[in-house]
């Protein structure tokens, strides 16, 4: 938070402030990245911004991506037994998608995209505040849309079984906007990828930035039949190489490892 940093970084001489949202070029905001020695940011695009907006220097900056707890979502459950215990039939194929329903998160091209997906494949919509909810539940009425399964906000402790029951896993992020396209730092795509089940991402700079086609299948934002048909090539394809490459990509990027780069960069400060 600026206001409170800015009170704090004239008592507190080390102070490490973290970037989540690029601040604005406000007087308040110059005069706290003037002072900061100690700054964190999630992606080297809020770093460029920066130095682009607000000329802080370079060296002031550590770029810290966000980690998992991977051995949390690398659960034994097989796809039949997660669906079992959650309720779901066996014999269809399920896209999971896990987080909150606002327009910037792409859940409206998600539900959009089951016009295009064969009739055995469903959706399942996993979390959102009650207001969201309601929302998105009026969209997909309104637009007589199938196969969704909107299940709503669950405790983190299931999250395990709602990703082991998917047979892809997407993030249909919308790249209409900037906390999407350049901001965002996906803690559910780390989530994802340790759940060892293929994933479809939108193709975004800020998700770029965190995997490759080596982990996941891109496909382009905000079109829904194209998304369609990436989700349905994914289920159809052999994508064990991509899951072996992704699990070990994020058994390097735990908030152990993490908390170790931002404790080193500032006290080399």
């Amino acid at each position: 938070d600026p206001v409170s940093s800015f009170i704090l970084v004239w008592c507190v001489p080390n102070l490490c402030y973290e970037v989540h949202d690029t601040p604005q070029p406000t007087f308040l905001n110059r005069i706290l990245f003037r002072r900061l020695k100690n700054i964190v940011v999630t992606n080297a695009i809020k770093k460029q911004q920066l130095i682009d907006q607000l000329g802080v220097p370079e060296e002031r900056m550590c770029v810290a991506h966000h980690g998992v707890d991977y051995k949390e979502f690398a659960t034994e459950y097989s796809k039949s037994e997660a669906r079992q215990k959650l309720g779901f039939l066996s014999e269809n194929n399920y896209v999971v998608y896990t987080g909150h329903l606002f327009d910037w998160k792409g859940v409206y091209t998600l539900a959009r995209s089951v016009r295009y997906l064969p009739e055995n494949v469903h959706v399942v919509v996993v979390g959102g505040t009650p207001e969201d909810i309601i929302r998105f539940n009026e969209f997909i009425a309104r637009e007589d849309l199938k196969r969704i399964n909107v299940v709503g906000l669950k405790p983190h402790s299931e999250m395990p079984l709602y990703l082991a029951m998917a047979d892809v896993l997407v993030l249909p992020t919308s790249g209409q906007y900037s906390i999407g396209k350049f901001e965002s730092s996906p803690l559910k795509l780390l989530e994802y990828m340790a759940a060892k089940r293929p994933v479809v991402a939108s193709d975004l700079p800020a998700v770029r930035e965190i995997i490759t086609e080596k982990e996941v299948v891109f496909v382009a934002a905000d079109n829904a039949r194209m998304l369609a048909d990436a989700l349905t090539k994914t289920i159809q394809d052999d994508t064990s190489l991509q899951i072996k490459s992704a699990f070990a990509r994020v058994e390097a990027q735990t908030w152990e490892s993490r908390t170790s780069l931002i404790l080193k960069f500032i006290e080399t400060k």
